[in-house]
């Protein structure tokens, strides 16, 4: 199990648009993906499921991905933070 640890871009709030682009990149992976915010944890391929965590610039949130190729996506899915979130 890994854990990515970000804090979303001031300039972001993360609606039906942010959630269903993160969703595609978070689909293809082979790793099961939660997403933690405030003790509270949801299916990260669910676009539905992301919007209700209400995240906004400056929440500090967590992708925990579990499965064989957990290091190779964990990758994938920072690189994608670090530009988008």
């Amino acid at each position: 199990m890994i854990t990515i640890e970000h804090t979303v871009s001031e300039s972001v709030f993360v609606h039906a648009q942010v959630a269903a682009e993160l969703t595609q990149k978070i689909k293809p992976l082979s790793s099961t993906v939660r997403l933690v915010k405030d003790n509270a944890s949801v299916d990260a391929n669910s676009i539905l499921s992301i919007i209700g965590m209400a995240i906004k610039g400056g929440d500090h949130i967590s992708f925990v991905l579990s499965g064989d190729s957990e290091k190779q996506d964990a990758k994938t899915l920072s690189a994608y933070l670090s530009e988008k979130l």
